[in-house]
């Protein structure tokens, strides 16, 4: 029969508190890592934003080509809304949902002419955000109804 003296027993694994202090640790960098990502988040929610806008004006500019007919862009509160103006008439044709927090706004009407229809009459310039916002920028539609970055 063996005997076990319990000096010679050797017993694995970690204790209770190597444990919490583990799981600390990875807590406290968690937490830092979160917080210095958060501005890069708010990038690239701007960016997504930005990337609707151009996706909006694209449709807009194809659907005034494609039907011979003025088009109008709105920005709602909710959603950018693509209107096809016809004899004095404004059909919804498309629509595109917002993000809440990223203000959007717009200089004049956003009004593409289709067909042989003159240019606009002046560049419209839309504008993302504040100065004091992580989101910052704006697109221009010049008087042929091209927009740029």
């Amino acid at each position: 029969m063996v005997k076990l003296n319990s000096r010679n027993v050797r017993t694995r694994g970690f204790t209770l508190v190597e444990i919490i202090v583990v799981v600390g640790i990875i807590g406290i960098i968690a937490a830092l890592s979160i917080r210095q990502s958060l501005p890069v988040l708010a990038g690239f929610a701007c960016k997504q934003e930005k990337n609707v806008v151009a996706n909006a004006l694209v449709r807009a500019r194809i659907t005034a080509v494609l039907l011979h007919s003025d088009v109008s862009l709105e920005i709602e509160d909710t959603q950018y809304v693509i209107y096809i103006l016809s004899d004095s008439k404004r059909v919804m044709f498309d629509s595109y949902k917002r993000e809440d927090n990223i203000p959007v706004s717009s200089d004049s009407d956003i009004v593409l002419r289709g067909g042989n229809s003159l240019p606009l009459n002046s560049d419209i310039v839309i504008t993302f955000g504040s100065d004091s916002s992580p989101c910052f920028g704006s697109f221009t539609i010049n008087k042929s109804g091209l927009f740029v970055m």
